[in-house]
């Protein structure tokens, strides 16, 4: 892991998949190819965190979660914020669309995405505090 952090300059994990008596790289090693390609389907499909921007006074966190579906085939990605004293959590975009690239308002006030929620993808803002987006 150090190895791949230092190429390419960014926090990594490695998965291994297998089964618990397997014994990968030991005499007899076995992995049975079905429960590998489910492994690797299981990786291909888990969420992706990425995009954190901290409101300007450090008490919220905006960021994205894509959550990949292989049966349909595309993706979604959806706006989420995190009370940085709490830890909780919570969507912060409607279930409509696909929601990207958040950006606080210099006072942390408003929080401005690009959405598809009307189709096209278009600029949106909300009051962080209550209210929808426009």
């Amino acid at each position: 892991v150090g190895l791949v952090q230092e190429i390419l300059g960014v926090d990594s994990m490695l998965l291994g998949f297998g089964l618990p008596d397997d014994n990968l790289h030991a005499p007899n090693e076995k992995l049975h190819l079905p429960n590998f390609r489910l492994g690797v389907e299981a990786f291909i499909n888990l969420p992706i965190v990425s995009d954190p921007k901290v409101t300007p006074d450090g008490a919220l966190v905006a960021f994205t979660i894509t959550t990949p579906s292989t049966l349909e085939n595309r993706s979604v990605t959806k706006v989420w914020l995190a009370d940085l004293t709490s830890g909780d959590s919570w969507q912060a975009t409607s279930p409509q669309g696909t929601d990207r690239a958040p950006r606080w308002s210099p006072d942390g006030r408003t929080l401005a995405f690009i959405s598809t929620r009307d189709g096209s993808p278009q600029i949106w803002r909300m009051p962080i505090r209550g209210g929808e987006a426009v």
